[in-house]
């Protein structure tokens, strides 16, 4: 059986400059994997070439066994890969209904659409509750709820989440990391982040980056082990975990 999401050597440029210079992935279905590495490591090009916004100079992006290669954003959404970007991921002056409503699949009926929002919001209790405010007027913790429950109420087939935990507060970075890793099973989920914290409780697997390569993959109880690794490749970030 194919992996839900693989690449394989995947080189991409952005402008002039070399981003990805041999990136490999392998996200079994119906996992939660993380991809950590520092900042400028490539982790969000990896994102956005998946989803075709970079386009793929060498190696191959494969979804559930087929090929995405020069396939343009819109027809990788149609394939059900669902994509939450670090910013600007939520309309603010439309309420969270409105907010979910726009998001659900026009092939839904009334009672498919109704029964796919009832299954976020218990989910993201927060959001039931913030359920007619504006999106605007949200903490940030709970803009990035409705950001990944905008995308999971469309039903993906693979979620690209990007460093979800930017600005947050502890607790809603505990609250994320324990809704994520609730998506096991569900769905499968390819997960950018840079806080370990919410890394080790989302997150089954592991994919390390560093300088645009993949440095080691694994189960996500090596990375946790493996306090020079941490060090090497996370940094200041490793000496946080726990605070």
């Amino acid at each position: 059986m194919p992996e839900a999401l693989e690449m394989r050597d995947v080189v991409a440029n952005i402008g002039e400059y070399r981003i990805l210079d041999g990136v490999r992935l392998a996200v079994p279905e119906g996992s939660v994997t993380v991809m950590l590495g520092r900042n400028g490591a490539g982790k969000t090009t990896t994102l956005r070439t998946i989803m075709g916004f970079v386009p793929c100079l060498n190696g191959t992006v494969r979804l559930f066994g087929d090929s995405l290669a020069g396939l343009p954003p819109h027809r990788i959404a149609r394939l059900g890969v669902g994509y939450v970007p670090e910013d600007a991921n939520v309309f603010p002056n439309l309420t969270v209904a409105e907010n979910l409503r726009l998001a659900l699949p026009r092939a839904h009926g009334r009672a498919q659409a109704e029964e796919a929002v009832e299954q976020v919001l218990g989910l993201f209790p927060d959001l039931r509750q913030a359920y007619r405010r504006w999106a605007g007027h949200l903490s940030g913790g709970q803009r990035q709820m409705l950001a990944i429950a905008s995308v999971l109420v469309s039903q993906p087939r693979v979620m690209l989440i990007d460093e979800p935990s930017k600005g947050l507060s502890p607790r809603f970075v505990d609250l994320l990391g324990e809704v994520i890793a609730q998506l096991r099973g569900r769905t499968t989920v390819l997960l950018v982040e840079q806080n370990l914290r919410l890394a080790a409780v989302a997150g089954e697997r592991f994919t390390l980056l560093d300088e645009g390569r993949t440095v080691m993959e694994g189960p996500m109880e090596e990375l946790l082990e493996n306090t020079a690794l941490q060090q090497r490749y996370l940094g200041v970030r490793v000496r946080e975990r726990g605070n």
